[in-house]
């Protein structure tokens, strides 16, 4: 595994950390003696969302071996388990709270399970814009969709924008000069922390069977900009029938996957969830869902969305 370059905090400043071919775990905010959370892998913008929750709990990156994704032999059950013994290393006893976007909420989904089933308490999962893609209809792998977003980005006509064609050119620019800047140093081009799609992970996810999971889950999704896959799966991404042990849904405005957290506004929303999340774990004993479903804070929230199965017993989150 090559070096790689994550955004992390010091206090209140963020700052690139570089971590070494061996590094199994990266602190993104490593201050506070509080529960920590584990999120599998990052990316800059969460570090935002990290930014907001404050200096008492130290937030930890778990990193795969980089070969793994990419393997046509890769197996989320085997990446989980490597993730088990990083952070039963690092916190030897419960309660814990991990989290993971995307396919590697996948990832964070197999960790909690096979951490309770080694019996420990798992308090929390956070699923961060993660559908049950095993419940897509005709579903073909989220590089289809990658492709179709490059498309259209690729014939967006900037020059009729105006100053966005200007402003371009220049992010190409200083990206470009920041690499070669860090190649001069490392001796080689950086891999720094970002919103990866590994196709043989993403493969892997789509595949994945999830077996229900009997703790409590906080599901962290968009309403806006869905493909038709997963409009299927509203309100709840397809995990209302597996989670059995308690489903939140955190509703955020990002239209694109890939925005997610891009805004101020998300990253509070999802900052404060989470922060309550914590709150209520350490609170003990453990809280369920407050007075309302999962559905019906939905419902309040966006009340011009229609059920996509107005049949399906929505209160059944709790």
């Amino acid at each position: 595994m090559g070096t790689k370059f994550y955004t992390t905090l010091r206090g209140e400043k963020k700052v690139l950390t570089v971590v070494g071919k061996n590094a199994r775990l990266v602190a993104l905010q490593p201050a506070g003696k509080r529960t920590p959370f584990f999120m599998v892998e990052s990316y800059a913008s969460f570090v935002e969302v990290v930014k907001l929750m404050g200096t008492d709990r130290p937030v930890l990156s778990l990193i795969a071996q980089e070969e793994a994704p990419l393997s046509q032999v890769y197996s989320i059950s085997l990446e989980a388990a490597e993730h088990v013994k990083t952070i039963l290393d690092r916190q030897p006893q419960g309660p814990y709270m991990l989290g993971g976007c995307s396919a590697k909420g996948i990832v964070a989904y197999e960790i909690a399970q096979q951490l309770q089933t080694l019996g420990h308490d798992v308090a929390l999962l956070v699923l961060f814009d993660t559908p049950n893609w095993r419940l897509m209809p005709g579903y073909k792998g989220i590089q289809t969709y990658v492709a179709a977003c490059r498309s259209a980005f690729e014939q967006i006509r900037w020059g009729n924008i105006p100053g966005l064609d200007r402003a371009r050119k220049s992010i190409f620019r200083q990206s470009a000069r920041l690499e070669r800047v860090l190649r001069g140093m490392t001796g080689a081009a950086p891999k720094i922390d970002q919103l990866e799609i590994a196709p043989a992970r993403v493969a892997a996810a789509s595949e994945y069977l999830p077996a229900p999971y009997y703790g409590r889950v906080l599901l962290v999704m968009r309403h806006r900009g869905l493909s038709w896959q997963m409009r299927f799966l509203e309100p709840d991404f397809g995990w209302g029938e597996t989670v059995r042990g308690g489903l939140e849904i955190c509703i955020v405005e990002a239209a694109s996957h890939f925005e997610i957290f891009k805004s101020e506004g998300d990253r509070v929303l999802v900052a404060q969830a989470l922060r309550r999340c914590f709150d209520q774990v350490e609170a003990g004993p453990r809280s369920q869902l407050s007075e309302h479903s999962a559905s019906e804070r939905r419902d309040e929230a966006l009340p011009h969305i229609t059920r996509r199965n107005p049949q399906r017993p929505l209160t059944s989150y709790q």
